[in-house]
């Protein structure tokens, strides 16, 4: 979900695992010439932005480090299913209110959504593809990145 803490937690666990950090969205950003991603998504549909994002994500490298891709990658079969390969999968879990407080724009953030859907209902939908997906479910509400970047560290080497 946008603004659950992927980036935020990302760095910091990457640090403590000393492994690079790697947040397909900067790809798309830098690889389609953008500023930030709203700029990216605003002359594609749903499915074109999801597929311009599957082949971002088909391409990251299969090498030990943290990757906080954007939440609609739960929709991209192909590249979670290369993902579950090497990686543990992790859902941070917020709830919307605390998502709500903590969002500005949702145009810069490009969050794949229905016209006139609300962040609530993305997370309704969302929620079977983040049980399906997970390995790991955080409850990550009210929690600095440094507790959260030591859970995760703790319970993907237990």
């Amino acid at each position: 979900m946008p603004g659950c803490g992927k980036s935020t937690v990302g760095r910091p666990l990457a640090e403590r695992l000393g492994v690079p950090f790697v947040d397909p969205d900067l790809l798309i950003i830098a690889g389609e010439g953008a500023t930030v991603l709203g700029d990216v998504s605003e002359n594609l549909d749903r499915a074109g932005f999801l597929e311009l994002e599957t082949r971002y994500n088909l391409d990251v490298p299969a090498e030990p480090s943290v990757i906080a891709p954007g939440g609609s990658v739960i929709y991209c079969d192909p590249a979670m299913e290369r993902f579950r390969t090497f990686a543990t999968i992790v859902w941070l879990d917020v709830p919307v209110p605390a998502l709500e407080a903590r969002l500005g724009c949702l145009k810069e953030r490009a969050v794949v959504m229905a016209p006139g859907a609300t962040l609530h209902d993305v997370a309704a939908e969302r929620r079977p593809f983040l049980e399906k997906w997970a390995d790991l479910r955080i409850d990550a509400d009210d929690r600095s990145p440094e507790s959260l970047a030591a859970e995760i560290q703790e319970r993907v080497a237990g």
